[in-house]
């Protein structure tokens, strides 16, 4: 899976992430906390943040979908220009840790023409 996203500096930005398995089902986590980060790379500091608990990031299930939204603000995305780690895990209802992704160089932040 990847998970290519395109921000540019300072602005807001969400991130939808449909959950379905590899039949492309819903995978329902309702109850679930998620956490979203991004670093320069894999063993460097976390430059961004998002969790459930903090608000950064909303799950939303329906009858026919399951969705993560992170939000992401301007003080967030106000870091250097080029290529991020990102990883999107979760914590389901029976204490099961599950990662979504996990990959090396795709957020990518070109940084704007005008400020």
């Amino acid at each position: 899976m990847t998970n290519k996203v395109e921000v540019y500096r300072g602005d807001n930005n969400e991130i939808e992430i449909n959950l379905v398995d590899e039949d492309n089902n819903p995978i329902f986590i309702t109850g679930a906390t998620a956490k979203y980060i991004v670093s320069k790379d894999i063993s460097s500091e976390v430059l961004i943040e998002k969790t459930t608990e903090n608000g950064g990031i909303q799950i939303t299930d329906t009858s026919t979908e399951s969705k993560i939204k992170i939000t992401l603000d301007p003080l967030d995305t106000n870091i250097n220009a080029g290529l991020y780690f990102h990883e999107l895990s979760f914590i389901d209802v029976d204490d099961k840790h599950y990662t979504i992704f996990s990959e090396k160089g795709l957020i990518i932040i070109p940084t704007k023409v005008v400020e």
